[in-house]
């Protein structure tokens, strides 16, 4: 762990200088894991070399089992204003099948712990369509979570990727995916959501008014961003690259000073449309047709003519005054209209950044 934060230290240095973001989110693991001192030294880090003066929002994802009342107060003292905790359901059984380890009751402490350090902007994630979870389970554990009162609540149905214990499961027939039942939750998790005042602002979020996830926002907005740590994605100016993904592979890079990117992509400003377009149809206000030509210079009508054609006759997208948004029925099918605007090719560049890595690191270092 300590060899980790050394090396996430070293590249954050590296990419300091092109650093002055509107929002931060640590996570796609879980950063709760990582003892107090040494969060408290990556916090620091962060602070000591990223401005923060047009910073808005700092999110923190963390497991309820590791989530301690000092790392927390720690979270908060350094600035951090946003928690997202990934409890996934409250049903006991369940969590076993999931292979959480943290229960019903500590989910609900630890809860109570980030409102004690002074949190007030929470995200639960929840998940739907888990093996053995019924529609009226799905309902209590939405009950539950409403009843705690979080500012947002992320609500995802279970996707089974390859490599792991749900995938091998699935290939042995072991688990069957109920589509009917999945959308049954989906749609009944929409109507329960609303009720208690939660409006759904993109197909799996849900927020208290003002409430929304603005890291996520920038995402399908297509703005840029930088992705740090091992398989980390980073989106800048045109460029898009991943950061090798083994941890040992990445520790062992930096401290040689050799990049740690890989599949590095330059983005056409066509496929940087599509994608906008793409994402920006997932949120429940759609698009604004005049400021997306503006912005990106492509008209969405003209651009994918028989792609939007299509959409709209089959009832998923319509469109209203200036913007095009997916209809209730769209909601449903919401990869299906992302995939009528993505897949221009990119082109792979060779493999140039060893070089540049190490001037950067020159640099840094003088």
């Amino acid at each position: 762990m300590r060899a980790y934060v050394g090396a996430m230290k070293r590249e954050l240095a590296i990419v300091a200088h092109d650093l002055a973001p509107r929002t931060i989110f640590w996570g796609g693991g879980t950063p709760s894991l990582l003892p107090t001192k040494l969060t408290e030294e990556l916090l620091d880090a962060i602070r000591g070399a990223v401005p923060m003066e047009n910073l808005r929002e700092w999110t923190i994802e963390v497991n309820p089992e590791s989530l301690t009342d000092d790392k927390a107060r720690l979270y908060r003292e350094r600035g951090v204003n946003r928690i997202s905790m990934g409890v996934q359901t409250f049903d006991e059984k369940l969590l076993d099948v999931v292979g959480r380890i943290h229960s019903r009751e500590k989910a609900i402490r630890a809860y109570g712990t980030l409102r004690a350090a002074g949190f007030d902007n929470i995200n639960l994630d929840l998940i739907f369509g888990l093996p053995g979870q019924t529609l009226e389970i799905w309902e209590q554990t939405l009950r539950e979570a409403i009843a705690l009162q979080p500012e947002h609540i992320s609500a995802y149905c279970l996707i089974l990727e390859e490599d792991t214990e749900f995938w091998a499961a699935f290939k042995r027939g072991l688990i069957l995916p109920n589509e009917e039942i999945e959308t049954q939750m989906f749609l009944r998790g929409i109507e329960i959501l609303a009720k208690a005042g939660y409006r759904q602002y993109e197909i799996s979020n849900f927020s208290k008014s003002g409430r929304e996830a603005q890291h996520n926002i920038a995402y399908w907005q297509g703005r840029n961003y930088y992705g740090l740590g091992p398989s980390a994605c980073s989106t800048v100016r045109g460029r898009r690259w991943m950061n090798v993904a083994n941890t040992d592979d990445y520790i062992a890079r930096i401290t040689r000073g050799e990049s740690v990117r890989e599949n590095i992509e330059e983005l056409s400003p066509l496929t940087l449309a599509g994608e906008r377009a793409a994402f920006g149809l997932r949120m429940m206000e759609g698009i604004d047709v005049s400021e997306f030509h503006r912005e990106t210079g492509f008209a969405l009508a003209e651009t994918w003519g028989k792609e939007v054609a299509d959409l709209v006759a089959s009832g998923l997208v319509e469109t209203c005054g200036e913007r095009m948004r997916v209809t209730r029925r769209g909601i449903l099918f919401a990869d299906t209209v992302a995939e009528a605007f993505v897949g221009t090719p990119a082109i792979v560049l060779p493999s140039v950044e060893a070089a540049r890595w190490a001037h950067l690191e020159k640099v840094t270092n003088d």
